[in-house]
């Protein structure tokens, strides 16, 4: 008895056709002065513009649907949709929200769209998966993850690795490029340079753009490394070359200022117990190591790419075709695009260049990437996902020309990997020489 005394008692004290509205938050985008309604079966909806929204036009969604929209002469207000809720004919009301698509649009860099290379690795869909997204000097904090470029040095100069809203290319304002921690094992020849690590050559200016150039400054290329923070370590002579010493002491160096990922595009012919030794050291300080296989079209070992613990990165063209010049073999454990590569070089100028040294710059930028989106995951598995997500006609496989794949920066940033769970950073120096 009280059960039917209670129902009765609700349907007496509710509004019997009551609708329901949901208004927009602060934080929720809409279009002005537009609703959307659902009427009830058999409403006539100009008898409800003609109660509440005269002047408005209406118009349906579909033949059979009871949804209208209506574009009102003036700006919806929470009164008004409450009076659209109190109508009898109306069972919902409801501003017209804006959705958005899930990216984030590409950047304003002038020669972005003359960036194959980009595109290729899917760098913009791993932009959005990246916390900040596209940074400011406001946002750039010096807290990003770091990584060490080892080459001829950097152009410190270089507008394009001043974000935007910025007006210094360092990290401790707003920058690019960490001034505290960057170091020349070898001087400079430039006179009265504006850092001790001043690219006296172009190549390092050159690499560092393609990993860590200003995304979205207006200005120039972007950098495929969005929310990293490089150190620049000029381990390499204005002849662009240097010795083993001095690279071994940038990796360590690199790995005890906590850098997550080493990019090293250089090497050479034969093997290092000093280069493994400092990448063994790196590797055990959770460290991604990473470096160019070489431009010798060969199987032959190349070190460092060909050390335990490094990937080793072959170039690829436009076409995903290894390119002509490229290493292969053992040494080699991913693929990335080498060939017409449009970056920095020093004096505010920009240039076009192909080898593998090209190529690791992008690997280094999507293993800093996944250092970023997921914090505290190990270099063991960094490298793991880079290999596993690769984009491979192999089924995640490994092959000779191409490692386990072209490098896939969306996939590998999100976690999405194909078949290959173990990668291949650890054998090829005992594959090649018979021993290890």
């Amino acid at each position: 008895m009280n059960r039917i005394f209670l129902a009765v008692y609700i349907l007496i004290t509710s509004p019997l056709f009551a609708g329901r509205k949901f208004p927009a938050h602060p934080d929720e985008e809409t279009v002005p002065g537009e609703v959307i309604v659902r009427l009830r079966p058999g409403a006539d909806p100009t008898g409800l513009l003609n109660r509440i929204a005269r002047g408005a036009a209406l118009s349906r969604a579909h033949p059979r649907a009871n949804l209208f929209r209506l574009q009102l002469p003036s700006p919806v207000t929470e009164a008004l949709l409450d009076r659209f809720a109190a109508d009898p004919d109306v069972e919902f009301v409801e501003p017209n929200r804006v959705r958005s698509t899930t990216g984030i649009p590409a950047p304003s860099d002038p020669y972005y769209s003359s960036q194959w290379a980009l595109d290729t690795v899917r760098a913009l869909e791993a932009w959005r998966l990246i916390p900040d997204q596209y940074q400011t000097s406001a946002n750039a904090s010096p807290s990003r993850v770091k990584v060490a470029i080892l080459d001829t040095g950097a152009d410190c100069t270089h507008p394009d690795f001043i974000n935007s809203g910025g007006t210094s290319v360092y990290s401790n304002a707003g920058g690019q490029l960490s001034q505290e921690l960057s170091h020349a094992f070898v001087l400079t020849t430039i006179v009265s340079p504006a850092c001790p690590w001043q690219d006296d050559h172009g190549h390092g200016t050159h690499t560092a753009g393609t990993l860590a150039a200003a995304v979205n400054n207006t200005i120039g290329v972007s950098g495929a490394g969005l929310g990293v923070e490089l150190i620049v370590y000029k381990v390499l002579a204005s002849t662009g070359s240097g010795g083993d010493y001095g690279i071994a002491s940038a990796i360590m160096s690199a790995a005890d200022a906590g850098a997550r990922v080493v990019s090293m595009s250089l090497g050479g012919p034969g093997y290092s117990q000093t280069l493994q030794d400092a990448v063994d050291y790196a590797w055990s300080r959770d460290t991604v190591v990473v470096a160019a296989a070489g431009n010798n079209n060969n199987s032959a070992l190349f070190f460092p790419a060909g050390a335990n613990h490094v990937i080793g990165v072959a170039a690829t063209d436009s076409t995903n075709a290894r390119a002509l010049f490229s290493n292969f073999g053992p040494g080699v454990d991913i693929a990335a695009p080498g060939v017409g590569i449009l970056s920095l070089r020093p004096s505010a100028s920009y240039a076009t260049l192909s080898g593998t040294s090209m190529a690791a710059p992008h690997v280094a930028a999507v293993a800093g990437m996944i250092a970023k989106a997921t914090p505290g995951l190990a270099s063991q598995a960094i490298t793991q996902r880079i290999q596993g997500s690769a984009a491979s006609t192999t089924g995640g496989g490994w092959t000779a020309q191409f490692g386990y794949g072209i490098v896939n920066a969306f996939s590998a940033v999100s976690g999405k990997n194909g078949l290959s769970t173990t990668g291949g950073v650890t054998g090829q120096v005992g594959a090649i020489l018979g021993f290890g």
